[in-house]
């Protein structure tokens, strides 16, 4: 009986892109022998013509394990007898408390004063309720109970290729109620406060959501004016501009920062 996994859009991303960049893809699934999958490891660890940096450790290994569960699976099949990646030995990855860097307050209080205000309540979310930026960006007015100090996250946009985008449930099902500071809550409050397009909390821009952006994941480019377009984007994470005036909201306890850090470890 024929079976098909399930699999959503981005893991099909990911397994596709892990197949292509093996180094043996012309080789019969049954004549691929550790020797072909060490090579293939160990090109990875190396700059090429079409990459100019090698991968780090981490990339490395979700390739890695992507490729290892298409073996594994012909296993249990019974298309091979063994399989290629068993004793196979990665590059070593830094410890996460060693390459985890949290920023400081006074890092987190210059963002949050640099923002366009429309946009201060999503870093907030991010950086003292620990949402990732999909899920920040999926947040609609209804997830925040004003009155209990929680956001409920329900949902992530995430963007397809061509630049569409989808509305998912979190990343591995981790649909949660997250509790908030009163800073981070009266944060939000002035947010709504300004306005909103709809009941999403930060669609902007012909209702775009503001994620996956080169300026939300650190890219170098430089920010245009607030309310414009940046490739499919509704505003920067930071404006090119300090505000003049931040909100009390942008002076935070040292307690809720601790707090904020501790979660972010686990």
């Amino acid at each position: 009986m024929e079976r098909d996994q399930v699999w959503t859009d981005g893991t099909r991303q990911a397994m596709s892109l892990a197949a292509r960049s093996t180094t043996f893809a012309a080789v019969d699934l049954g004549r691929v022998r550790p020797s072909h999958v060490e090579a293939w490891v160990k090109s990875m660890t190396v700059p090429t013509a079409a990459r100019p940096r090698a991968l780090a450790p981490g990339t490395i290994k979700t390739r890695f394990v992507n490729v290892r569960s298409v073996f594994r699976a012909a296993v249990r099949d019974g298309m091979i007898a063994v399989d290629p990646t068993a004793q196979v030995r990665l590059p070593r990855q830094r410890k996460r408390e060693a390459a985890m860097t949290i920023p400081t307050p006074d890092v987190v209080r210059s963002i949050l004063q640099a923002c366009d205000p429309r946009f201060r309540a999503f870093v907030g979310l991010c950086a003292f309720a620990g949402l990732r930026l999909g899920e920040a960006a999926a947040l609609r007015v209804g997830d925040i109970d004003f009155l209990r100090r929680q956001v409920h996250i329900r949902r992530q946009v995430q963007r397809l290729d061509g630049g569409e985008i989808d509305i998912r449930l979190p990343k591995y099902n981790s649909e949660r109620t997250v509790h908030v500071p009163d800073a981070l809550v009266e944060m939000l409050a002035q947010h709504v406060e300004l306005g909103l397009l709809d009941a999403w909390l930060f669609a902007g821009v012909e209702g775009v959501h503001p994620t996956r952006t080169p300026s939300a994941t650190g890219g170098s480019r430089r920010c245009p004016e607030p309310g414009s377009r940046a490739s499919g984007s509704t505003t920067c994470a930071t404006s090119s501009r300090p505000v003049s005036s931040p909100p009390a909201a942008t002076s935070w306890p040292p307690n809720e920062l601790s707090a904020t850090r501790n979660r972010r470890r686990r």
